[in-house]
C-alpha cells in the first residue's frame, strides 16, 4: 500500500513548473539513487562493512516525502494555469494514491494499540529477571 506514495510523488513531475519542477527532479534523483543503492546492497556486490539495506532507503524516503509536498505546492500554484485535461486527472489520481497510502496507518490508529503487544512491561521484560542468561542480552533504555 505504501507504494502508492510513489504515484503521489509523481505529481510535481507531471504538472510542476519553474522551481517546483526543478526540485521535483532533484527529489526523484534521491528516490532513484536510494532505491538503486538499496538494490546494490541487497545483491551483496559491495564487500566489507556495509550499512544495512534499510539505511540506503533513507534518501529515497526523504525524496518521496519532499516530492509529495512539492506535489501539493504544484497543485495549488501550477494546476489552475492549465485547461481541463489529463493534468487534473493526474492530480485526482495522486490524491487517491495518497489516501490509499495512509489507510494502513489509519487502521493502526483505530485500534489504539499501534501494533504494540497486549501484555505489560513486566511480561515483555521478564527475560531480564532470568539469572541463567546473565549478561547474554543488552537493553537500551
Amino acid at each position: 500500500m505504501y507504494w502508492a506514495l510513489l504515484a503521489a510523488a509523481l505529481l510535481p513531475l507531471l504538472i510542476g513548473r519553474d522551481w517546483r519542477l526543478g526540485w521535483a527532479v532533484r527529489c526523484w534523483t534521491l528516490v532513484l539513487g536510494g532505491l538503486a543503492g538499496a538494490w546494490v546492497l541487497g545483491q551483496g556486490w559491495i564487500p566489507g562493512g556495509i550499512p544495512p539495506v534499510s539505511m540506503a532507503l533513507v534518501p529515497a524516503a526523504v525524496g518521496v516525502s519532499l516530492a509529495v509536498g512539492l506535489g501539493v505546492a504544484a497543485f495549488e500554484v501550477d494546476l489552475p494555469d492549465y485547461h481541463f485535461g489529463w493534468r487534473q486527472v493526474a492530480s485526482l489520481a495522486a490524491g487517491v494514491a495518497f489516501v490509499l497510502a495512509g489507510l494502513p496507518a489509519l487502521g493502526s490508529a483505530l485500534s489504539g494499540r499501534w501494533g504494540m503487544p497486549r501484555s505489560d512491561f513486566a511480561r515483555s521484560l521478564s527475560f531480564l529477571e532470568d539469572q541463567s542468561q546473565e549478561g547474554a542480552f543488552r537493553v537500551l533504555w
